[in-house]
């Protein structure tokens, strides 16, 4: 699986807050999750119901950051 660099996640991860700006409702996980797979969609893909998916469990985004960061 292709590691991210910390500045293609700080890409990641701005998308995700704007998205959770956009839609309160979303959970921080969920967004992290989206925005990952819509950059790189093989790294969510090779995380999709692992126990790194923070897309169901906010507390999975550590572990999911862990799994992604080179």
């Amino acid at each position: 699986m292709k590691k991210l660099t910390l500045e293609e996640f700080g890409a990641v991860m701005k998308s995700a807050l704007y998205e959770k700006s956009l839609n309160e409702d979303l959970r921080l996980g969920q967004c992290v999750f989206n925005a990952t797979g819509f950059y790189f969609p093989e790294v969510a893909n090779s995380l999709k119901a692992t126990g790194a998916d923070c897309f169901h469990q906010d507390s999975k985004i550590i572990h999911f950051v862990n799994a992604i960061l080179e």
